[in-house]
């Protein structure tokens, strides 16, 4: 393999080695695995792992990313035993977790590359993937100094979106640390304020793609899919639309008339080789609404602090019964999102 050069026509910082191949495994698996290499990959396709893909002698950018979160947020990350190397992907790292993606590690069973691995046993490297851990937890595992864990894992913590996920891995530190969530909590303030700093619009990735919330691009992608499909012959395909159509407020899923050939030709881009488009939509729009309920737990559980704070108990209690009601609801839809995936 010849490492081309960067050119105009060739923007490393836009593709993904394999992408093509892979992206429809991608969405089937729902994670995707991510490794240093082009032989790596070439070598995990030849095995079966085609849900695989590598940069191209570039860090992991935040187009990567969002061509990542267009078929999947889950992310898996190859460890090859090289500390050094895998801290230098830590800005990957953090995007991929500012962008709501849930990244995991597989270490590289020997220290080997995911190829050398591969050649010697590929059923070691598919329990590899099979125990990846979050990024996290990886961490937490690996790390033993406490000055360590505050430098790599705090600023983790910080930049997840859900603050349903905070909470647990704020618990699971003060665990391994032996003291109080509390002093994590007064600890994240001061490292949010900085990432700030760091992450503000003007010091980010100049690109051309959304910047939009998670919650519109699901929206405007379900609206694309089903004006794309509208004069479908399939009739299951027909009936699911129709199911959503009265589910869903039409009118608000970013369907503005002069964007209509837009998001048009961005459903047909991502969805024309999906093998079951009714199953597509059906995923599309379950996505949808589990995002829904994690932006409304978001808002509930900013007003909690603040209830607390305030000691208005009537309003915290009613609170406190609309956020488990919402995580209840929200586990229920992550069960049925299970059970469906292992169905097909």
């Amino acid at each position: 393999y010849i490492n081309t050069p960067q050119t105009i026509l060739y923007d490393k910082s836009r593709i993904l080695y394999g992408f093509d191949k892979a992206r429809i495994e991608i969405r089937k698996k729902d994670f995707c695995v991510l490794v240093e290499g082009q032989m790596d990959v070439i070598m995990s396709h030849q095995a079966g792992f085609t849900n695989t893909i590598a940069v191209s002698g570039t860090a992991l950018t935040i187009e990567h990313l969002r061509m990542i979160k267009r078929l999947t947020n889950n992310l898996v990350i190859a460890f090859d035993g090289d500390e050094a190397g895998f801290r230098a992907s830590k800005r990957g790292i953090d995007l991929a977790l500012s962008e709501g993606i849930e990244v995991k590690v597989a270490v590289v069973p020997f220290g080997k590359d995911p190829a050398d691995a591969i050649k010697e046993n590929p059923e070691v490297w598919a329990r590899a993937l099979n125990k990846a851990e979050h990024i996290i937890k990886f961490y937490l595992d690996f790390l033993s100094e406490r000055k360590e864990i505050e430098e790599t894992v705090l600023p983790y913590i910080v930049l997840l979106p859900s603050e349903i996920e905070k909470a647990h891995w704020i618990r699971e530190t003060a665990k391994k640390l032996f003291i109080k969530e509390d002093s994590i909590w007064e600890e994240l303030k001061k490292i949010k304020h900085v990432l700030r700093t760091e992450f503000r619009p003007q010091n980010a990735p100049k690109v051309e793609m959304s910047d939009k919330p998670r919650l519109k691009l699901l929206e405007e992608r379900l609206s694309g899919f089903i004006l794309w499909q509208k004069d479908s012959n399939d009739k299951e395909l027909q009936e699911e639309m129709e199911r959503i159509i009265k589910k869903y407020d039409w009118e608000r899923l970013g369907r503005e008339p002069d964007k209509t050939e837009k998001l048009v030709f961005g459903a047909e881009l991502f969805y024309n080789e999906a093998e079951n488009l009714k199953e597509e939509l059906s995923k599309l729009a379950l996505e949808l609404e589990k995002e829904g309920i994690k932006n409304h737990l978001g808002e509930i559980s900013e007003n909690i602090r603040r209830l607390e704070n305030s000691g208005e108990k009537d309003k915290l209690k009613d609170s406190l019964d609309k956020f488990y009601k919402l995580t209840k609801e929200l586990s229920s839809l992550n069960v049925y999102d299970k059970k469906n995936k292992k169905t097909n």
